[in-house]
């Protein structure tokens, strides 16, 4: 069941997605990454929940596609 709106909750999240050099596997690569961090930043939420994320577009490399989706 949902949680009656009176105890729902709205997570606000702010996704930067840019670009940065990560190394997962060891070898550095270009990469785009949310806030910085590969994997990207975890949004937690319980059911009933309002999540608003705005997502601000910092990519410059121009070598890698610039555009993006969530």
């Amino acid at each position: 069941a949902l949680l009656p709106p009176t105890l729902a909750l709205t997570r606000r999240v702010t996704f930067d997605i840019v670009n940065a050099v990560v190394a997962p596997d060891g070898f550095p690569r270009n990469a785009v990454t949310v806030n910085g961090a590969y994997p990207g930043t975890m949004v937690v939420a319980s059911k009933g929940d309002r999540v608003q994320i705005r997502t601000n577009n910092k990519l410059t490399n121009p070598d890698m596609r610039r555009s993006t989706s969530i």
